[in-house]
């Protein structure tokens, strides 16, 4: 299962980005997606020769959930796409983060667990980055002069992403 959900969550991390490029007003939301679509490329091609490996298929389209998350932001009026991708972002990396530092400590497929290692810290990173740019819109939205409101404070985003088709708990793997 993990090879399959990481697959479907890497290709909407880069149809979403390719989308927000053409869609985003903010130059530096649009250098995020860039580095989006070119890491995770990289990472399903990776995946593609674990799964061939260890005999799953992986498939060339989004699950039903992300493709209805894609379809959500496709529907965004243009003053929301900066805003609701950094949020979408930071929950999807923190997802991603989780699920790989299990599978690079509990994965029984050797190369399961080679692949969570590899991709984690560049993960890590992607978080780092996009938590960065939530918490800029968050405090420029606030009225702030840069400074994001500590999370405690923040009222969550009306129709911001929420983690439905990502799995809360460590999904084993096949």
């Amino acid at each position: 299962m993990f090879i399959k959900d990481m697959y479907s969550h890497n290709l909407y991390e880069i149809q979403l980005a390719q989308w927000v490029q053409k869609n985003a007003q903010d130059d530096q939301v649009k250098q995020i997606a860039q580095m989006l679509i070119k890491d995770h490329t990289m990472a399903n091609q990776q995946l593609k020769q674990v799964a061939q490996s260890a005999g799953a298929q992986v498939e060339e389209k989004l699950d039903p959930v992300h493709q209805a998350k894609l379809q959500k932001f496709q529907q965004l009026p243009q003053s929301e796409v900066a805003r609701k991708f950094a949020n979408d972002q930071v929950a999807g990396h923190m997802m991603a983060v989780l699920e790989l530092t299990y599978q690079s400590k509990n994965a029984q497929d050797q190369q399961v667990k080679q692949f969570a290692t590899k991709m984690l810290p560049q993960m890590q990173q992607h978080l780092t980055h996009v938590t960065k740019i939530a918490n800029q819109m968050a405090g420029g939205m606030a009225g702030g002069a840069g400074e994001a409101q500590p999370a405690s404070e923040r009222q969550p985003a009306e129709g911001s992403s929420d983690a439905a088709g990502d799995s809360s708990q460590p999904q084993q793997q096949q």
